[in-house]
């Protein structure tokens, strides 16, 4: 005598309300994300550092994209501030001290300032940012 078994009706799972779903998970998505825009940085303004531009290297860009290096008039290549920084570390006084005071124009944006941060990061210096300036050096 053989045991009937009942006939399984196979699961239909609808596929129909799949593109749906994706499309509304897709529309969630875009509206959570954040566009990324203009990356806006605020430069901090500190008081005391006296004692670091004294002994240390300054890094001075004005509006115009303009770049000085330790309060020379004539403008330097942001290219050029590497090579500049790392012969200013290669002196004997300056082993420890690798402090670079970056004043940077308020109205500059972050496309224009950020090689200065990249070459002073190359050059092995620590960047303290001081933010604001006004004018030329």
């Amino acid at each position: 005598m053989g045991v009937r078994r009942k006939r399984r009706i196979p699961a239909i799972v609808p596929l129909a309300s799949m593109g749906d779903i994706a499309f509304l998970l897709i529309i969630f998505f875009i509206l959570a994300s954040i566009p990324k825009g203009e990356v806006s940085l605020t430069h901090p303004e500190t008081d005391d550092l006296s004692e670091i531009e004294r002994t240390g290297i300054s890094v001075v860009m004005d509006e115009d994209g303009q770049c000085f290096f330790q309060n020379n008039p004539e403008p330097v290549p942001v290219e050029a501030l590497t090579g500049l920084i790392k012969g200013h570390f290669a002196s004997p006084d300056q082993n420890e001290n690798r402090r670079v005071v970056v004043e940077i124009d308020r109205n500059l944006p972050y496309e224009v300032f950020k090689d200065v941060y990249s070459a002073v990061s190359e050059a092995g210096g620590i960047v303290v940012a001081r933010g604001i300036i006004k004018g030329n050096p």
